[in-house]
């Protein structure tokens, strides 16, 4: 394999969905390790403590993110077709998630009182979570004498930095484009996001996860010049294992870090993996998997303490395959239906906000990012 990342962009067949799917599937492994005791997690027992399997999984999919969101804007009309797409991936699953979590399993499992559990404050509380801007992770008496603590729901803290991800290559692009208005007004949301949520953003946790999102938008961007191929992607991959093992904790810079990885990232996801592409056929389940797994292995740490790593990844996995699959076909794919809603209109006197950057492509139908 030796292709020009442009010519396989342009097609429909790619490994995203897998990829992603893998990632979430990865996350739940590494989480039954935090959520019970005993043991230590495989990638972080190789590392030294440098790093985990869901650590690696989530800088994953911040570079395919990273990759397609760029592109995402880079063939968008106008702000509102991009903005809208990226609203109708994220919010609509989240929103039952969340409210599920809170009038549903919190009542269920929780130890105080129904009265007292819906007078807290803290109950309401948690469905600031909706937007997505910072993530409040208690319940009142839910899960509180659980192995890890009290957090009802771990996985959603990566959630602020994605959506702050979309704003900044919309605030970027605004600029580059020299739209001044909108770069103005995108900027102004970026710089009120970050000062009211400083704890949260002006982290290395963030840093960290931008550099791997920014990686995989260069990709994209220098998509021209960067051929695939799987020689390259053997040597950066056993660069990365390397790395992990033996460099972690130094000043090697997270963003050799990020090229390794979105490198073989998007080498693989263009790779040729023959009848596997059937396990994404029926939908993409990894949105679904992610948002649902922490507070189902919660549930499980709750009421069969006893299970071990793997017993609780198992379940847990098995579960969650199931409730992210009623989410994409009831909830996600209906949803990401309504993006017809907003396709731009031209009108006479007002002309398209921005400009195409790049040639009009057929949209992905597999692989687009959350």
């Amino acid at each position: 394999m030796r292709r020009n990342l442009n010519d396989c962009l342009k097609e429909r067949e790619n490994n995203f969905d897998l990829i992603r799917l893998l990632a979430a599937i990865a996350v739940i492994f590494s989480h039954s390790y935090d959520l019970t005791p005993g043991g230590q997690e495989p990638i972080r027992l190789f590392s030294n403590g440098g790093g985990t399997l869901g650590g690696i999984s989530v800088c994953v999919f911040f570079v395919i993110s990273g990759l397609l969101i760029t592109k995402s804007f880079a063939t968008s009309k106008n702000l509102v077709q991009y903005f809208s797409a990226r609203a109708l991936r994220i919010y609509p699953a989240l929103i039952v998630v969340i409210l599920t979590t809170a009038f549903i399993i919190g009542p269920l499992f929780t130890t105080l009182p129904l009265k007292q559990y819906f007078a807290s404050g803290q109950t309401w509380l948690y469905l600031t979570n909706i937007p997505a801007l910072r993530i409040r992770q208690s319940l009142p008496g839910l899960f509180e004498y659980n192995f890890y603590g009290n957090p009802v729901n771990g996985s959603l803290w990566t959630l602020p930095h994605e959506i702050l991800c979309y704003l900044i290559v919309a605030c970027i692009g605004c600029l580059v484009l020299k739209n001044k208005f909108q770069f103005l007004v995108t900027a102004f949301i970026v710089i009120a996001i970050v000062f009211f949520n400083a704890h949260i953003f002006l982290t290395f946790k963030f840093l960290n996860n931008l550099i791997f999102f920014l990686c995989g938008s260069v990709m994209y961007l220098c998509r021209k010049k960067i051929k695939l191929s799987y020689t390259v992607a053997g040597i950066c991959f056993v660069a990365y294992l390397f790395a992990i093992r033996f460099v972690h904790g130094s000043i090697f810079p997270v963003f050799i870090y990020g090229a390794l990885l979105s490198y073989i990232t998007v080498t693989i996801a263009f790779a040729n993996i023959g009848a596997l592409k059937v396990i994404t056929s029926k939908g993409d389940f990894s949105y679904g998997i992610y948002i649902w797994a922490w507070p189902v292995q919660q549930i499980l740490v709750l009421r069969y303490p006893a299970l071990n790593h793997f017993a609780n990844f198992f379940f847990a996995l098995i579960i969650c395959i199931v409730i992210s699959a009623l989410s994409w076909h009831f909830v996600e794919k209906k949803a990401l239906k309504l993006k017809r809603m907003f396709k731009p209109v031209k009108t006479l006197n007002q002309p398209d906000t921005i400009i195409v950057l790049a040639p009009q492509l057929t949209p992905i139908q597999q692989g687009e990012s959350i």
